[in-house]
């Protein structure tokens, strides 16, 4: 086995399994059983009468890859769809939330979605598209 240039012998690697083990087993001792309590989440549609589209993406940096996907659920809170996917060779989070925005309007056009509100945590892409919405706007104006 090789861990950056360095091999290690079947003794090393062994004893450092076990001293992980030891390490998250005390960590996880905390004297007293855990109390259990149940929690109830709903899902609010912040009383939105369209379809919601609920959006993220995610980088993880070993091995290089973002993933991304998406949830969509009517006002009532069913779910209707989901989607996911990764890109390779990327640590971008711009790219993965961008790209769960792209996928998730070209799937609502799929469905047949006529009404959509989409929701991400990732404000720059946002400011990007509401950039271009602007954007788009003023370049109409000038047509006329």
């Amino acid at each position: 086995m090789c861990l950056n240039n360095e091999s290690w012998s079947l003794f090393r690697i062994v004893t450092n399994i076990y001293n992980s083990v030891d390490t998250i087993t005390s960590a996880l001792k905390n004297g007293e059983a855990a109390t259990i309590i149940d929690r109830f989440v709903k899902w609010n549609c912040n009383n939105h009468k369209d379809t919601i589209l609920n959006v993220d993406g995610s980088c993880n940096g070993i091995p290089i890859r973002i993933g991304f996907g998406g949830i969509f659920r009517n006002n009532g809170g069913l779910l209707l769809s989901t989607f996911s996917s990764m890109i390779s060779h990327s640590d971008d989070i711009l790219l993965a939330e961008v790209t769960t925005i792209y996928h998730g309007l070209h799937m609502s056009i799929d469905m047949g979605i006529d009404d959509l509100t989409c929701y991400s945590d990732f404000l720059l892409s946002i400011n990007l598209i509401k950039g271009v919405r602007i954007i788009i706007f003023m370049l109409s104006l000038f047509k006329t």
